[in-house]
C-alpha cells in the first residue's frame, strides 16, 4: 500500500502573531462562505497588515467576521487562495499541518477502497 507511510507521522509548525486581514467588499462574502477557494482582486476591499506573497491572511467579510483563512499573492488576478472554512481548520493556521492532514485522509480513503 503506497499510501500507507503517511499515515504514521504528523508535520507541524508553531504559530506566531495574527496573520494580517483581506476584508471582502459589500456582498461579496457569499461566494467564499459557499466554498469558492478563489478570492479574486476585485472582492478585496481592503488588506490589513502588509502580506507578501505566500503569507497567510484571515478572510472576514464586510461585518468583521471569518470566513477562512488562506495564502495571499498580491501579484495574482486571485489575491487569496483560502484553504481552510471548515471550523476545525480554522483553529489553527498552519498550512504544512493542514496540507498533512489531508494527505493522511486521502490516504485512508484510498487504502478503504483499495487503492
Amino acid at each position: 500500500r503506497r499510501a500507507a507511510w503517511l499515515l504514521a507521522g504528523t508535520l507541524g509548525v508553531a504559530t506566531g502573531a495574527a496573520p494580517p486581514v483581506v476584508v471582502l467588499g459589500g456582498g461579496k462574502s457569499r461566494l467564499f462562505k459557499a466554498g469558492n477557494p478563489l478570492v479574486f482582486s476585485g472582492a478585496v476591499s481592503k488588506v490589513r497588515g502588509s502580506p507578501g506573497a505566500g503569507d497567510v491572511v484571515d478572510v472576514h467579510d464586510g461585518a468583521g467576521d471569518l470566513v477562512g483563512w488562506g495564502v495571499f499573492n498580491p501579484h495574482s488576478q486571485y489575491r487569496v487562495r483560502i484553504l481552510a472554512h471548515a471550523p476545525a481548520d480554522i483553529d489553527h493556521r498552519d498550512v504544512p499541518a493542514l496540507v498533512a492532514s489531508r494527505l493522511r485522509a486521502a490516504a485512508r480513503r484510498r487504502l478503504t477502497v483499495g487503492l
